[in-house]
């Protein structure tokens, strides 16, 4: 089975409260809108046009306010930072009868500058995923977990390892080509779930 579409619209106005030169730090407010579909259907082996599992549903079908903080201290050739990220549904159940919980992160990281074109970075990074409250009735758990509410929801800890190449001449000024290797360091979930292995990011970034 699959789902696609377009998910929920997120907007969201970033404050500078401090700008120095060796310490910056920002904050956002954020909406996100249920643009999303929480009715995707497809072909499976009990019915022509079943509703698919929560995590294969484009939208959340609620309205979620999010607040986000992130500080940077810089020291010479090393900086260090920390960001807190919090979302939670305002709006109560969607139109199917359920909601998801809040949402919650805190990443420290630090980075230092080998030379001027290459840094390395380290982060720790813990997540929360609150439970889903609610069901959605025309899901059938007992066709799969995916369609249980009770298997949603966890809290990570992740440690990541990075490489970042910084390009400063004239041509692709200002690209920035990054690598991060995450390591789970600790896993909890919500009844039945997939656990993590590892991950690895490569990421292509322009700043101006």
């Amino acid at each position: 089975v699959n789902s696609s579409g377009f998910g929920d619209v997120k907007l969201s106005a970033l404050l500078s409260t401090n700008d120095n030169r060796d310490w910056k730090n920002h904050i956002a407010f954020g909406l996100s809108f249920p643009t999303g579909s929480i009715d995707v259907r497809d072909r499976t082996p009990v019915s022509n046009s079943s509703r698919l599992g929560y995590n294969m549903q484009n939208g959340t079908g609620t309205y979620d306010s999010y607040l986000l903080f992130n500080n940077i201290n810089i020291f010479g050739k090393i900086r260090v930072g920390e960001q807190i990220f919090f979302k939670t549904p305002i709006s109560g159940k969607n139109k199917n009868s359920y909601k998801y919980g809040n949402d919650f992160s805190f990443k420290f990281w630090s980075s230092y500058r080998v030379i001027d074109q290459i840094s390395t970075s380290l982060n720790l990074n813990y997540k929360y995923k609150g439970k889903i409250k609610g069901t959605d009735d025309e899901m059938n758990k007992r066709m799969s977990p995916a369609m249980d509410s009770h298997n949603h929801g966890y809290q990570k800890v992740n440690l990541g390892i990075g490489l970042n190449f910084i390009n400063h001449e004239e041509f692709f000024h200002n690209h920035r080509l990054g690598f991060e290797f995450i390591i789970p360091l600790y896993q909890k979930y919500n009844g039945i779930q997939m656990a993590d292995n590892f991950s690895l990011v490569a990421g292509w970034q322009y700043s101006f």
